[in-house]
């Protein structure tokens, strides 16, 4: 992790180590992962540097993600708050090994503050905070959901579904969550610790 910084000042480029780098960061590293994840205000090219593989995502609104400045052995890297780990890891789940996987890093994602979470929601498309809702509702984190809920109740846009790749026709009124207004369109299997 001590590079990253050097390296993103000098293509010029905000960042925060995201996804399952930033997750092992906050403890939740059930599986290794072969990739260092990075998310930056604009395209930068994945490569390859001392056999690590690094894998990056663009978001605009790199600067307005709540992160945390870490020290590291040459230099300070900016690596996504908690809360902000947990969107990610939804928003972007087929990057991290799908659904289940990031169910089980979620469960071991320890320390989510509720109000943080809640006030994150509005600046995230409401898709994925539903699937996070959902997901960590369903994990053994004992995060308190309720100002998650709160911030999407006055939301009534149609269902979200969890799975947006799968199919939805035939997944009946029982796949419907109507706390969350998630489509349980896909089987989500985290593994047991």
């Amino acid at each position: 992790m001590d590079f990253i910084n050097l390296m993103m000042e000098h293509l010029g480029a905000s960042y925060y180590v995201s996804g399952l780098s930033a997750a092992a960061h906050w403890g939740s590293s059930h599986q290794a992962s072969q990739e260092f994840h990075v998310v930056a205000d604009r395209p930068v090219r994945d490569r390859k540097l001392s056999g690590l593989r690094l894998r990056f995502f663009v978001d605009k609104a790199v600067r307005e993600r709540p992160t945390v400045r870490v020290t590291s052995a040459t230099s300070m890297v900016r690596v996504a708050s908690r809360e902000t780990t947990a969107f990610d890891l939804v928003e972007r789940a087929d990057a991290f090994a799908g659904l289940s996987h990031v169910a089980t890093v979620l469960a071991e994602l320890e320390g989510l503050d509720p109000e943080l979470l809640a006030a994150q929601a509005p600046a995230r498309k409401v898709h994925v905070a539903r699937r996070l809702g959902w997901l960590l509702e369903r994990s053994a984190n004992p995060v308190d959901l309720g100002p998650l809920h709160e911030a999407l109740v006055a939301d009534r846009s149609p269902y979200t579904a969890l799975d947006p790749g799968a199919p939805t026709a035939g997944s009946g009124k029982q796949a419907r969550d109507r706390r969350w207004r998630v489509l349980a369109n896909s089987l989500v299997e985290p593994d047991e610790f």
